[in-house]
């Protein structure tokens, strides 16, 4: 895409343990729960002219624990809970020991939404609740934010490669 074209700035987050509750290999919609603040957030960025996209790792698909129809079905289901939709998903169904060029912290992901949306990398950010999002985010060049939510591992943390740390969603609201 033309460079002269792109104005526009993303808004990009990880799903679980960022948008909602992470219960481990998700793939009933009834088990979404929406984490504190996250409809105001990105009803937020929408108001203020950001595209909203999803980034996720989805690697459940590819151990057979749930299908490609169930992971959009739990989509539609946060959806519903945010009052919005998402204007861009894109999602990663791959084992990890799979070599696929879409898994995080590999930024294809999140430079394919910008490049789909006609989105600046100025003015864009990810947020993650994992190391393995902030590199993504880091490696895409976009500003990151770490959702620090709760109790993680040493290995989960990145508070040491991230642009900014915040422990509640409305925060991003004041960095934007």
């Amino acid at each position: 895409m033309d460079n002269c074209c792109i104005h526009r700035k993303a808004a990009l987050f990880d799903r679980d343990g960022t948008l909602i509750i992470d219960s481990e290999y998700i793939s009933d919609p009834e088990e979404v729960v929406l984490i504190p603040g996250a409809r105001a957030c990105v009803q937020g960025l929408k108001k203020r002219g950001y595209i909203v996209g999803l980034v996720t790792n989805q690697s459940g698909i590819g151990r057979g624990f749930f299908s490609e129809s169930d992971f959009w079905s739990v989509t539609g289901r946060l959806e519903e809970l945010l009052s919005t939709q998402f204007d861009a998903v894109e999602m990663c169904p791959h084992h990890p020991d799979d070599q696929c060029r879409c898994r995080k912290p590999s930024p294809y992901m999140l430079q394919k939404i910008l490049d789909d949306q006609g989105c600046a990398v100025e003015g864009s950010f990810y947020a993650g609740d994992k190391r393995s999002d902030i590199e993504a985010g880091n490696r895409s060049g976009l500003r990151t934010f770490w959702c620090s939510f709760g109790p993680l591992g040493e290995s989960e943390r990145a508070d040491d490669i991230a642009d900014i740390t915040v422990t509640s969603l409305e925060e991003i609201l004041d960095h934007v």
